[in-house]
C-alpha cells in the first residue's frame, strides 16, 4: 500500500518570524502496481495537455 508524503513551502519575508504561504510539496510512495497506474495517467495527460497547446499554438500562429 502506498502513501502520501507532504510538506508546507513557505518563504521568508522581512524576518524569521513572518513567513509567507507559497503552496505545498508532495511526494508519492507507491507501490509496483501503483506506479504502473500513475504513469499511465500521468502519460495521458501529457499526451492532452501537448496536443491541446500545440493546437492552439497552431491557432495563434
Amino acid at each position: 500500500m502506498g502513501y502520501i508524503s507532504k510538506n508546507t513551502i513557505g518563504i521568508y519575508i522581512k524576518s524569521e518570524k513572518e513567513m509567507k504561504f507559497k503552496g505545498h510539496k508532495y511526494r508519492l510512495y507507491s507501490n509496483t502496481e501503483q506506479a504502473h497506474e500513475l504513469n499511465k495517467q500521468f502519460g495521458c495527460s501529457r499526451f492532452a495537455w501537448n496536443y491541446f497547446l500545440d493546437l492552439r499554438r497552431s491557432i495563434r500562429h
